[in-house]
């Protein structure tokens, strides 16, 4: 898929750059075609094109695993070849390959969702880290594809049944978890959120690049996490679930409790325990 799209144009991740015209986040796609699928299923009767376009992505992985053994980071946006590689950038592609698999009928979807999890879990989990998530911070440490690798080892189990996926998910959840705040900030009482109030527990980090906090996990909603609970009975991971949903409405900007002036409805994703953005005199 093309990274950005504005109205009738569509750009890779380099807009207006003056070099890598061509880059494309992997893991752009990699969200794409599991949304897409979980779509797909829930609409039932689509458009053919529809499916022809989760084909059409679910090959180009495929293709891309087999030539390179990687999904890459960056990869051209027209030919596929890797631009930037070795890092856990395509990690909820997995999850996406295995909603695949089920909705064309197409085994070899699956055996790449597997063969690709194992791949994250030994080169970067089983290490202590995932990285390539966002595409602004280089392949610093970041939660977005730790919770992207948990959200295709438990979407991995569902399709299969098989419950050595659950041990591997919990161990990237040990590892999620370790993003999230677990405590209340003590904001100076004249800052905007030290008036509002604000707690952080619950909040997540998107990267070591990244001096803040956010509200949620990015482009995922934290299910991951309560089926994880369901499948193991473990309450660690439910309360994480419902620590990160409970602190992002606080975030929202309302017409009787307006954060930072914004409109109704909009939300800022920085959540500062610190000076970073002070400016500098």
């Amino acid at each position: 898929y093309w990274s950005v799209g504005i109205e009738d144009d569509f750009f890779s991740d380099m807009v207006d750059m003056d070099w890598g015209h061509d880059w494309h986040l992997i893991r752009r796609s990699g969200d794409a075609l599991y949304f897409f699928c979980k779509q797909v299923w829930l609409a039932g009767k689509v458009r053919e094109n529809w499916r022809e376009s989760i084909r059409k992505c679910s090959d180009a992985f495929v293709r891309l695993w087999v030539r390179e053994g990687q999904f890459g980071q960056f990869v051209s946006q027209e030919t596929g070849e890797i631009r930037v590689g070795r890092t856990a950038s395509g990690a909820i592609a997995s999850a996406g390959l295995a909603l695949a698999a089920r909705l064309l009928r197409n085994p070899r979807y699956l055996e790449v969702a597997e063969e690709s999890a194992r791949y994250y879990v030994r080169e970067f989990l089983d290490r202590g880290y995932t990285s390539g998530g966002p595409g602004e911070a280089s392949q610093c440490p970041d939660s977005e594809s730790a919770f992207g690798l948990l959200e295709s080892l438990v979407t991995l189990y569902e399709e299969t049944g098989e419950s050595a996926w659950i041990p591997l998910a919990e161990k990237a959840a040990w590892l999620a978890a370790s993003w999230v705040m677990p405590y209340d900030f003590t904001f100076p009482p004249e800052s905007s959120f030290g008036r509002l109030d604000m707690r952080t527990t619950g909040t997540v980090w998107a990267n070591v690049q990244n001096k803040h906090s956010a509200p949620g996990i990015c482009t995922l909603s934290g299910v991951s996490l309560l089926k994880l609970y369901r499948a193991t009975g473990e309450p660690r991971y439910l309360e994480l679930c419902a620590q990160i949903g409970h602190a992002i409405s606080q975030y929202l900007s309302r017409a009787d409790r307006p954060v930072f002036g914004m409109p109704d409805g909009w939300m800022c994703e920085r959540v500062n325990t610190s000076d970073w953005e002070r400016p500098q005199t």
